[in-house]
């Protein structure tokens, strides 16, 4: 019963949710198995398919998680002093996926 109500939950989300996003683009990214590598995955650029974007205001963008293991995606650089002022996630399970939606122009 649990599995029935959260399924009708997430459509009723999904519902509710995404129209809100629907004036703009829709980008879509994945989080790569083998991500939690690190710094190998960074420097060999494939931690998240595609790797780099550019969206314009008013894009939605969605982060799917299809590694084995949970992750963030984090704005900003890692050695930088931008890191999550823009946004941070919090954890993502494996399968799971967060949306951003970018409402104004900046580099993040």
């Amino acid at each position: 019963m649990r599995l029935v109500w959260s399924g009708a939950l997430a459509l009723i989300l999904t519902a509710v949710i995404m129209p809100a996003f629907a004036d703009g683009s829709n980008v879509s990214v994945n989080i790569t198995g083998g991500s939690e590598a690190g710094q190998g995955c960074i420097s060999a650029k494939n931690c998240y398919d595609p790797d780099t974007i550019t969206v314009p205001p008013k894009t939605v963008i969605s982060w799917t998680n299809i590694d084995s293991t949970t992750h963030t995606v984090t704005s900003g650089t890692p050695s930088g002093n931008n890191t999550g002022q823009v946004f941070d996630s919090g954890t993502i399970e494996s399968g799971g996926n967060i949306f951003f939606h970018i409402h104004k122009l900046r580099y993040v």
